[in-house]
């Protein structure tokens, strides 16, 4: 297992990644855009709003490998085109008019260059990238993935981060010392 690298990068030199699973291949940087945006349209738009409020999850690194004197996006590529798409609302193809005029007024509305430079964690070896990978998007693979969940546990952080009680798990507790 290889030491993976901490870097700040600017999202100028972030690449989408063109085998990204979310589509099929394609050549190049506008034809990986164009497939990012029809995939996720206005989520795109919520994740965009939702980084310009509260940053980058600190506890979810944009992963990506080197290319030439650029760096491919292995995991964070929608993370990426939303900030992409903030800095050049014009990225968006002008079949999805009305996603271009909402990304163009929020880009007005926030700081140029805000998030340019964001922090990536680097590694090369394909085998490690593609583990990373795997682990995050296909489930909890038997509890090495993410565990999500249950109703009340879900629950139960809402109580404890809102500061209010939970009818329901209120209502369960109750129950239990019945």
């Amino acid at each position: 297992m290889s030491n993976p690298i901490y870097k700040s990068i600017n999202i100028t030199n972030l690449l989408l990644n063109p085998s990204n699973p979310r589509f099929n291949p394609v050549e190049h940087q506008a034809e990986a855009i164009g497939a990012m945006v029809l995939d996720q349209q206005d989520k795109l738009l919520v994740l965009a709003k939702h980084i310009i409020l509260h940053g980058l999850n600190p506890s979810d690194l944009i992963l990506v490998k080197p290319h030439n004197k650029q760096w491919i996006v292995c995991e964070g590529n929608r993370r990426v085109t939303a900030l992409k798409l903030v800095n050049e609302p014009s990225l968006i193809s002008s079949d999805f008019s009305k996603l271009r005029k909402d990304f163009q007024l929020l880009s007005m509305t926030v700081e140029k260059g805000l998030l340019e430079n964001i922090q990536c964690v680097i590694l090369d070896n394909e085998d490690e990238i593609n583990e990373w990978v795997r682990l995050k998007h296909t489930g909890q693979n038997e509890g090495s993935g993410t565990v999500s969940w249950d109703g009340q546990q879900t629950s139960r952080f809402r109580a404890i981060a809102e500061g209010k009680p939970d009818m329901r798990l209120t209502f369960l507790d109750g129950l239990q010392h019945m």
